[in-house]
């Protein structure tokens, strides 16, 4: 674990949301981090893709809704 961590500062983030499609077809949304690691005396990269499809989808909703007020705020000042 000693050699996972003084390796561990090539971590390389990816800027963007993937789609990632499961075995059963459907698409989530995941965000992804590689690090560099030497594991059992061999090179290596270690992936950790975390899933964000339902805070994706939370913030849509949100966006949403902000959009409804703003609206409804502009007729109220009319």
């Amino acid at each position: 674990m000693a050699e996972a961590e003084s390796l561990g500062d090539r971590v390389r983030r990816h800027g963007r949301t993937w789609r990632h499609r499961l075995k059963d077809g459907r698409l989530r949304d995941v965000d992804t981090a590689a690090h560099a690691i030497e594991f059992a005396g061999r090179r290596a990269t270690l992936v950790v893709a975390i899933d964000v499809t339902e805070m994706t989808q939370t913030q849509a909703s949100l966006a949403k809704s902000t959009q409804r007020l703003e609206i409804l705020h502009e007729i109220d000042r009319a």
